[in-house]
């Protein structure tokens, strides 16, 4: 009875639909196939009964017959709703197609909706949803109607649908939870279960003290056996050094004196060849002219154990070559401002990336810092660190190449016209106010950084070349000296860096010396802990299992370890130490 309302609303809107929608809803809504064939049942039976169907009996004026006698009679039964046998299009007499209507079916609940098919609009209105899931028995009390027993069957059944949904969702949240806990669970029985042998070791005179409880310990990369050594507080003198150099103390009088002085950079190349110095190494860097803190012979003495040179012949070679690069170095003195434009190039190789650009760089305004430069840059570039310092070094190393220049001229350093043709046409115009600062388009490959991944065979090709380079160099040096003319540096080809990899396998760009850690394999070995023969000969006797407890009673007479185990409660473990 209750479920007659929206029923009647599901016809009403299936009436309204042309019967291929009808056909097509009825195939995907078996209940509602159900419902209809229950309603064709009735309809037949009532048939019967009157003789005849009346005249035009469609789906529209079935449901209007339908309405009236709801109107009249209260809750309208399925058996009140008639259908025609024939009407206009829209009519539902043909029934479900294979479906006999002498089946009977039990009625449809009021929850049912159809469901339309695929890019057609949803129907209106729709169908209304119950406050309570007691709202049918809640009516009939309010007017003063019995309950039936269906009534209460069906929301008694949809009480229990919905306490099924509440339930499968908590389920579902729970189930982490739990798989969490059994692993616990787990891992705490394994723990348990080594625990109580450790015990049993004690107890039967195998193992004593600490590894009694925690075991041999943590058995790799130099660690000993746990128990067997005695804590000592290492100081830090007697700590371990990681280099044979000694170590010096700093003064914080002189460390502040440090911090107070102007730093003044002067870049150092390092091109060491086997031929000629019996050794190869090629590294830049910078060196503060007024530094104070850090001599040049212990930097030089890092610096070879860092490359891991043996020879201690090396380090007054470096030391020399150092020192001569530091005597030559040239500041430019202005007298007024003036515009000194020259093109710094960049050809930098770092492990398997170059990187190739190529800028204008005043070298007469003390404003600009090649360090704050070179950190955009390659933060936009997104290299690593090691290419700030080599392009800062490559920077102040071609500056300090055209101010050698220029004071091997003479040069005032004034803005005044230089008159040495070869130094003259590298130094860019001036900027007229009218002109603009714009490059052509045809510049714009010449100056725009470029980042190339090389390979290890092309980084040794590069590697040769500089080395055929610099002593093509040094060679017209020797030339140019002996007809005694003047050495001016090498302007148009800018110094190529391809630093030397440190052997490491840490530090970005590093090289393995040795086989790759990829190549190891993995061996397990046992290795038995040696036995103190004074140990062995005290075996106490095995203790007696706790009848009430079902744990064994640890530490024997003389009760250096006792157990208190009460299952599923609590486990007590008490250790005493020897004074």
């Amino acid at each position: 009875m209750s479920n007659a309302a929206p029923n009647m609303q599901i016809l009403q809107q299936l009436a309204t639909l042309p019967p291929q929608q009808q056909q097509q809803i009825l195939r995907q809504n078996p209940q509602l196939a159900m419902f209809l064939r229950q309603v064709q049942q009735r309809q037949q039976q009532f048939i019967n009964k009157q003789g005849q169907a009346p005249p035009g009996m469609g789906v529209g004026a079935g449901i209007q017959a339908a309405q009236g006698m709801q109107g009249q009679g209260g809750p309208m039964m399925p058996e009140q709703i008639p259908v025609g046998a024939a009407g206009h299009p829209g009519s539902l007499a043909h029934g479900v197609p294979g479906v006999s209507p002498a089946i009977s079916t039990p009625p449809v609940g009021s929850s049912f909706r159809p469901k339309l098919p695929g890019g057609s609009a949803p129907l209106q209105p729709e169908l209304p949803r119950l406050s309570s899931l007691r709202y049918w028995s809640e009516k009939l009390e309010k007017e003063g109607k019995p309950v039936d027993t269906n009534t209460l069957l069906y929301e008694q059944i949809i009480t229990r649908d919905k306490a099924n949904i509440e339930a499968r969702a908590q389920n579902e949240q729970e189930k982490k939870v739990l798989e969490s806990l059994i692993k616990d669970l787990k891992f705490y029985n394994e723990l348990k279960s080594y625990r109580m042998k450790s015990i049993q070791a004690v107890n039967n005179g195998m193992v004593e003290g600490p590894p009694s409880i925690w075991g041999e310990g943590y058995q790799g990369y130099g660690h000993g056996f746990t128990g067997k050594t005695t804590t000592q507080f290492v100081y830090p003198q007697k700590r371990k050094k990681y280099s044979r150099i000694p170590e010096s103390y700093i003064p914080d009088e002189l460390m502040e004196q440090q911090a107070e002085s102007i730093d003044e950079w002067v870049p150092i190349r390092m091109d060491f060849d086997i031929e000629r110095d019996n050794f190869k190494l090629n590294d830049t860097f910078l060196w503060n002219l007024n530094e104070k803190v850090v001599t040049l012979e212990r930097f030089v003495a890092v610096l070879m154990e860092d490359y891991k040179f043996k020879n201690p012949l090396f380090l007054d070679t470096i030391l020399a070559n150092m020192k001569e690069q530091i005597n030559e170095y040239r500041t430019a003195t202005n007298t007024r401002p003036q515009d000194l434009r020259v093109d710094i190039k960049l050809d930098i190789a770092m492990g398997n990336n170059q990187l190739i650009d190529q800028f204008e760089w005043d070298i007469s305004d003390p404003n600009n810092d090649p360090e704050e430069f070179a950190t955009v840059l390659c933060a936009e570039l997104a290299v690593p660190g090691e290419f700030v310092t080599a392009v800062a070094h490559s920077i102040r190393e071609q500056v300090q190449i055209f101010i050698k220049a220029l004071h091997l001229i003479n040069y005032p350093f004034d803005g005044s016209v230089i008159e040495q043709e070869q130094v003259r046409r590298l130094v860019k115009p001036h900027i007229l106010p009218n002109e603009s600062i714009l490059r052509s388009r045809t510049q714009f490959q010449d100056y725009s950084p470029n980042l190339l991944e090389i390979s290890i065979e092309e980084l040794q090709r590069l590697d040769k070349d500089k080395e055929r380079e610099s002593r093509r160099k040094r060679r017209g040096m020797g030339r140019v000296g002996r007809r005694n003319g003047l050495v001016l540096p090498e302007l148009s080809d800018a110094p190529k860096t391809i630093r030397t990899p440190i052997a490491s396998t840490v530090l970005p760009y590093g090289i393995e010396v040795g086989p790759s850690v990829d190549s190891f394999v993995d061996i397990v070995e046992s290795i038995e802990d040696p036995k103190d023969p004074k140990v062995v000969e005290r075996v106490r006797e095995p203790s007696a299992i706790n009848s009430s407890t079902g744990t064994p009673n640890i530490g024997g007479n003389n009760g250096v370890v006792s157990v208190q185990h009460d299952y599923g409660n609590s486990l007590y473990v008490t250790i005493k130490l020897r004074r």
